[in-house]
Protein backbone atom coordinates (compact mmCIF):
# COMPACT_ATOMS: atom_id res chain seq x y z
CA UNK A 1 0.00 0.00 0.00
CA UNK A 2 1.11 3.73 -0.89
CA UNK A 3 2.29 5.75 1.81
CA UNK A 4 2.19 8.66 -0.38
CA UNK A 5 0.32 11.85 0.57
CA UNK A 6 -3.15 11.19 -1.09
CA UNK A 7 -5.99 14.10 -0.15
CA UNK A 8 -5.85 17.45 1.38
CA UNK A 9 -3.25 19.07 -0.95
CA UNK A 10 -2.24 22.35 -0.67
CA UNK A 11 -3.72 23.89 -3.94
CA UNK A 12 -7.02 22.58 -3.21
CA UNK A 13 -7.21 25.33 -0.63
CA UNK A 14 -6.51 28.27 -3.30
CA UNK A 15 -8.94 26.42 -5.96
CA UNK A 16 -11.97 24.64 -5.68
CA UNK A 17 -14.44 24.21 -8.31
CA UNK A 18 -17.08 21.98 -10.07
CA UNK A 19 -15.58 20.38 -13.36
CA UNK A 20 -17.15 22.33 -16.03
CA UNK A 21 -19.26 18.87 -18.21
CA UNK A 22 -18.62 20.17 -20.94
CA UNK A 23 -14.97 19.32 -21.28
CA UNK A 24 -12.97 15.84 -21.57
CA UNK A 25 -12.60 14.05 -18.34
CA UNK A 26 -8.98 14.52 -16.82
CA UNK A 27 -8.46 10.88 -16.37
CA UNK A 28 -8.82 11.14 -20.55
CA UNK A 29 -5.85 13.66 -21.66
CA UNK A 30 -2.23 13.06 -21.58
CA UNK A 31 -0.10 15.53 -19.28
CA UNK A 32 0.37 18.00 -21.58
CA UNK A 33 -3.43 19.08 -22.20
CA UNK A 34 -4.04 18.55 -18.46
CA UNK A 35 -0.92 21.10 -17.61
CA UNK A 36 -2.79 23.38 -20.87
CA UNK A 37 -6.27 23.52 -18.85
CA UNK A 38 -4.63 24.20 -15.67
CA UNK A 39 -3.14 27.18 -17.16
CA UNK A 40 -5.80 28.30 -19.38
CA UNK A 41 -8.01 27.52 -15.82
CA UNK A 42 -6.28 28.20 -12.19
CA UNK A 43 -9.41 26.54 -10.95
CA UNK A 44 -8.99 23.30 -12.57
CA UNK A 45 -8.67 21.49 -9.39
CA UNK A 46 -9.61 18.01 -11.34
CA UNK A 47 -6.95 18.32 -14.04
CA UNK A 48 -4.15 19.16 -11.70
CA UNK A 49 -5.12 16.79 -9.13
CA UNK A 50 -5.03 13.79 -12.06
CA UNK A 51 -1.70 15.33 -12.80
CA UNK A 52 -0.84 14.70 -9.06
CA UNK A 53 -1.89 11.24 -8.92
CA UNK A 54 -0.15 10.42 -12.04
CA UNK A 55 3.34 11.79 -10.76
CA UNK A 56 3.16 11.84 -7.27
CA UNK A 57 3.95 7.95 -6.14
CA UNK A 58 7.17 8.61 -8.38
CA UNK A 59 7.96 11.64 -6.62
CA UNK A 60 7.42 10.40 -3.39
CA UNK A 61 9.33 6.82 -3.91
CA UNK A 62 12.58 9.38 -5.29
CA UNK A 63 12.27 11.42 -1.72
CA UNK A 64 12.12 8.41 0.27
CA UNK A 65 15.34 6.69 -1.33
CA UNK A 66 16.88 10.24 -0.95
CA UNK A 67 15.85 10.87 2.59
CA UNK A 68 15.06 7.58 3.96
CA UNK A 69 12.01 8.76 6.15
CA UNK A 70 8.47 9.11 4.79
CA UNK A 71 7.42 12.38 6.67
CA UNK A 72 10.36 14.24 5.09
CA UNK A 73 9.21 12.41 1.79
CA UNK A 74 5.78 13.46 2.18
CA UNK A 75 6.22 16.96 2.97
CA UNK A 76 8.67 17.59 0.04
CA UNK A 77 6.37 16.20 -2.10
CA UNK A 78 3.41 18.08 -1.09
CA UNK A 79 6.62 20.99 -1.78
CA UNK A 80 6.94 20.05 -5.27
CA UNK A 81 3.95 19.54 -6.33
CA UNK A 82 2.44 22.86 -5.09
CA UNK A 83 5.74 24.71 -6.75
CA UNK A 84 4.48 23.20 -9.94
CA UNK A 85 1.00 24.48 -9.85
CA UNK A 86 2.40 27.90 -8.95
CA UNK A 87 4.71 27.57 -11.67
CA UNK A 88 2.62 25.95 -14.76
CA UNK A 89 2.83 29.24 -16.68
CA UNK A 90 6.90 28.28 -16.81
CA UNK A 91 5.56 24.93 -18.42
CA UNK A 92 5.43 25.11 -22.44
CA UNK A 93 5.29 21.78 -22.86
CA UNK A 94 7.94 20.98 -25.38
CA UNK A 95 9.36 18.42 -22.88
CA UNK A 96 7.50 15.86 -20.85
CA UNK A 97 5.53 17.43 -17.46
CA UNK A 98 7.47 13.85 -15.86
CA UNK A 99 10.80 15.74 -16.93
CA UNK A 100 9.79 19.60 -15.59
CA UNK A 101 7.88 18.22 -12.76
CA UNK A 102 11.54 16.14 -12.09
CA UNK A 103 13.42 19.39 -12.11
CA UNK A 104 11.11 21.05 -9.46
CA UNK A 105 11.92 17.99 -7.69
CA UNK A 106 15.60 18.22 -7.78
CA UNK A 107 15.55 21.85 -6.63
CA UNK A 108 13.10 21.59 -3.64
CA UNK A 109 15.39 18.04 -2.59
CA UNK A 110 18.34 20.01 -2.28
CA UNK A 111 16.58 23.15 -0.86
CA UNK A 112 15.63 20.24 1.72
CA UNK A 113 19.23 18.75 2.30
CA UNK A 114 20.70 21.42 2.77
CA UNK A 115 17.78 23.26 5.38
CA UNK A 116 18.25 19.82 7.38
CA UNK A 117 21.85 19.15 7.39
CA UNK A 118 21.78 16.00 5.16
CA UNK A 119 24.41 17.36 2.17
CA UNK A 120 26.84 14.82 3.81
CA UNK A 121 25.07 11.91 1.69
CA UNK A 122 26.41 13.60 -1.25
CA UNK A 123 29.80 13.35 -0.95
CA UNK A 124 29.69 10.07 1.02
CA UNK A 125 27.91 8.96 -2.55
CA UNK A 126 30.37 10.86 -4.67
CA UNK A 127 33.22 9.46 -2.72
CA UNK A 128 31.87 5.77 -3.17
CA UNK A 129 33.55 3.62 -5.21
CA UNK A 130 31.26 1.22 -7.12
CA UNK A 131 30.03 2.10 -10.91
CA UNK A 132 30.33 4.75 -13.37
CA UNK A 133 29.30 7.32 -11.55
CA UNK A 134 32.43 6.55 -9.17
CA UNK A 135 35.46 6.92 -10.67
CA UNK A 136 39.61 6.56 -9.71
CA UNK A 137 40.15 8.49 -6.09
CA UNK A 138 40.35 12.11 -6.46
CA UNK A 139 40.92 15.17 -4.91
CA UNK A 140 37.61 14.96 -3.07
CA UNK A 141 39.29 11.78 -1.01
CA UNK A 142 41.71 14.35 0.70
CA UNK A 143 38.36 16.38 2.36
CA UNK A 144 37.20 15.91 6.12
CA UNK A 145 33.18 15.72 5.49
CA UNK A 146 32.82 19.39 6.58
CA UNK A 147 35.42 20.89 4.07
CA UNK A 148 33.95 18.88 1.31
CA UNK A 149 30.36 19.68 1.91
CA UNK A 150 31.13 23.30 2.33
CA UNK A 151 33.00 22.96 -1.04
CA UNK A 152 30.96 21.39 -2.91
CA UNK A 153 28.17 23.20 -1.83
CA UNK A 154 30.06 26.83 -3.07
CA UNK A 155 31.00 25.14 -6.49
CA UNK A 156 27.91 23.79 -7.46
CA UNK A 157 26.09 27.40 -7.28
CA UNK A 158 29.24 28.20 -9.65
CA UNK A 159 28.25 25.40 -12.12
CA UNK A 160 25.22 26.42 -15.44
CA UNK A 161 22.07 25.14 -14.64
CA UNK A 162 22.41 22.48 -16.52
CA UNK A 163 25.52 20.60 -15.50
CA UNK A 164 24.50 21.78 -11.76
CA UNK A 165 21.09 19.48 -12.35
CA UNK A 166 22.98 16.81 -13.87
CA UNK A 167 25.23 16.42 -10.50
CA UNK A 168 23.10 16.90 -7.99
CA UNK A 169 20.56 14.33 -9.79
CA UNK A 170 23.12 11.86 -10.41
CA UNK A 171 25.44 11.93 -7.34
CA UNK A 172 23.13 13.39 -4.62
CA UNK A 173 19.34 11.50 -5.47
CA UNK A 174 21.53 8.56 -7.32
CA UNK A 175 19.16 9.31 -9.99
CA UNK A 176 19.90 6.67 -12.93
CA UNK A 177 21.26 7.86 -16.11
CA UNK A 178 18.04 7.47 -18.04
CA UNK A 179 16.60 9.46 -15.48
CA UNK A 180 18.86 12.52 -15.25
CA UNK A 181 18.57 12.36 -19.54
CA UNK A 182 14.68 12.67 -19.29
CA UNK A 183 14.97 15.62 -16.81
CA UNK A 184 17.62 17.89 -19.04
CA UNK A 185 15.27 16.22 -22.45
CA UNK A 186 18.99 15.30 -23.44
CA UNK A 187 20.44 11.83 -24.99
CA UNK A 188 21.96 9.70 -22.63
CA UNK A 189 25.33 10.32 -23.62
CA UNK A 190 24.69 13.92 -23.24
CA UNK A 191 23.34 13.43 -20.06
CA UNK A 192 26.57 11.47 -19.19
CA UNK A 193 28.57 14.49 -20.84
CA UNK A 194 26.87 16.92 -18.34
CA UNK A 195 27.61 14.83 -15.25
CA UNK A 196 31.23 14.16 -16.27
CA UNK A 197 32.02 18.32 -17.27
CA UNK A 198 30.31 19.03 -13.70
CA UNK A 199 32.28 16.67 -11.49
CA UNK A 200 35.75 17.58 -13.63
CA UNK A 201 34.82 21.00 -12.78
CA UNK A 202 34.18 20.71 -9.30
CA UNK A 203 37.37 18.83 -8.69
CA UNK A 204 39.41 21.39 -10.67
CA UNK A 205 38.13 24.29 -8.44
CA UNK A 206 38.61 21.77 -5.55
CA UNK A 207 42.31 21.27 -6.18
CA UNK A 208 42.93 25.05 -7.06
CA UNK A 209 41.72 25.77 -3.62
CA UNK A 210 43.69 23.45 -2.09
CA UNK A 211 46.79 24.34 -3.83
CA UNK A 212 46.19 28.04 -2.60
CA UNK A 213 45.63 27.27 0.93
CA UNK A 214 48.91 25.57 0.76
CA UNK A 215 50.58 28.09 -0.30
CA UNK A 216 49.23 30.36 1.67
CA UNK A 217 50.63 28.03 4.72
CA UNK A 218 54.11 27.99 3.49
CA UNK A 219 54.22 32.46 3.27
CA UNK A 220 53.29 31.48 6.85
Amino acid sequence: MSNRPTCGQPWEEETRTSEPHSTPRPSDLDDAALAARCRANAQDVAAFQTLYERHAERIFRRFVSLFGRHADAEDATQATFYEAFRSLGRFDGRGSFGAWLGGIATHVGWNTMRAAGRRRRAMEAYNHEGDLRHTAPGVERKLDAREGMALLERHLAELDPKKRTAFVLYYVEQASLEEVAEALACSRDNAWAHIRRARAAILLAIAREQKRAKLKQVKT
